[in-house]
């Protein structure tokens, strides 16, 4: 299974652990070697929280699209706007929700990035886009994070409550705990 975290790779990381949330075993990372020192911490504080083993596989951006294009095999593939660019143009069949999974993930991304209007395009396009269960639940978290930001507690509450179900659904007590979180916070607690 392949993951894809966008070219805002610090933001990004900080969501790593939302990828597995039920399994527990070794990711492998095919990785900008230009990223060590920032992925490295991050991968530890993952291991430590998760119980999962981060393996590394570092490259430059050319060769780590090449590996995916060729259909190397792993967890989490980070790249920048050039190697996204190329895997849009791969052909391949793709998993079922993978697509709502990349613009999640990106859209998680850009939010943490203050960037509210792109990362709400990329949300609103994952929960469109047929996804896992919990990938719609912890998109929507992030829709009523937003919401709240722009003070619609209306809104907010109401992804939560989508959230809730659905993170729930999908076995991720994470999003489950971070819906209700949302959804305290729309009622003004």
């Amino acid at each position: 299974m392949r993951k894809l975290l966008p070219g805002g790779i610090v933001a990004s990381l900080a969501l790593v652990p939302a990828i597995t949330p039920a399994a527990a075993g070794e990711i492998v990372v095919f990785c900008p070697g230009a990223v060590q020192s920032v992925v490295r911490p991050m991968a530890k504080t993952y291991e430590e929280k998760t119980g999962n083993t981060v393996k590394f596989e570092f490259g430059t951006a050319g060769a780590i699209a090449r590996k995916v294009a060729d259909g190397a095999t792993g967890d989490v593939v980070l790249a920048t706007d050039k190697g996204l660019a190329a895997l849009a143009k791969d052909q391949r069949p793709r998993m079922p929700g993978e697509e709502a999974l990349w613009h999640y993930k990106r859209g998680a991304a850009r939010a943490l990035q203050g960037r509210t209007d792109d990362a709400t395009a990329d949300l609103k396009f994952a929960v469109g886009a047929d996804p896992q269960n919990w990938v719609n639940g912890r998109a929507r978290v992030e829709l009523g994070r937003l919401a709240l930001k722009r003070g619609d507690r209306t809104s907010a509450a109401n992804e939560a409550k989508q959230a809730e179900t659905l993170c729930d659904r999908g076995n991720d007590p994470v999003c489950v705990q971070d819906a209700r979180s949302v959804l305290r916070s729309s009622n003004g607690r």
